[in-house]
């Protein structure tokens, strides 16, 4: 086994998938484990109790950062853990960002399971780096200005886009009307814009109106 002979920690943001890596190591008797940290604290206090550098998988759902700030604190311990990092729901803009992010291995979330796992592994083992051939891809794709906005945000911008009132969106969604509003606001914060007028128009802009996209909802009859 690759690990046998290192101490291993995990850290995952998801009180579930901290459970489940966990549960998974004890049921296959994983040699040094050590556990699974929920936040970036408790990650740190299990690599201080190994006696010598361990194994770290690290979930980006660690920390709103991704555990960045994380990774950089466990750089200036006295045993630095080897880092396999696993993206899920991080973006990729450039290859020059992955290159200098903190970790020896970066793995897409869609490729655990597979045998790029074992690759980034044996790979981060070796003393090389290992950056998962599907991030790379991902890096090198053009930025789309509309994934600075959630789902529902992109909703919300679309009724903005077609004249309606917040009223009149929270009808279609099926929300609260101070729930769009609280929508539109986070929209214009992420976007730098002023007000709706600049939203719609920057919605435009971008390919976003009836023509393309349609609100997820049905209309009510009042």
């Amino acid at each position: 086994m690759l690990i046998a002979n290192q101490p291993l920690v995990a850290g995952s943001g998801s009180k579930l998938e901290a459970f489940l890596i966990t549960e998974t190591h004890h049921l296959r008797h994983t040699p040094n484990f050590q556990g699974t940290g929920i936040n970036g604290k408790e990650v740190l206090d299990l690599v201080r109790q190994c006696t010598q550098s361990a194994l770290l998988f690290l979930v980006d759902s660690i920390a709103a950062d991704g555990g960045e700030a994380l990774l950089h604190q466990l750089r200036q311990e006295k045993h630095p853990p080897l880092v396999l990092y696993v993206s899920g729901t991080r973006r990729w803009q450039s290859r020059e960002q992955l290159d200098l992010f903190p970790a020896h291995a970066l793995l897409s979330v869609d490729s655990v399971g597979s045998g790029r796992f074992n690759a980034a592994l044996a790979t981060m083992l070796g003393g090389s780096r290992y950056v998962d051939e599907l991030l790379l891809q991902q890096a090198s794709q053009p930025i789309d200005a509309t994934s600075k906005l959630s789902s529902r945000e992109l909703e919300v911008t679309l009724g903005v886009t077609q004249g309606l009132t917040n009223r009149d969106i929270s009808l279609q969604l099926y929300i609260a009307e101070s729930t769009v509003r609280d929508y539109v606001s986070s929209a214009l914060k992420k976007l730098s814009l002023n007000n709706r007028a600049a939203l719609a128009a920057w919605a435009t802009q971008h390919g976003l109106h009836p023509a393309t996209t349609t609100v997820v909802g049905p209309k009510h009859d009042r």
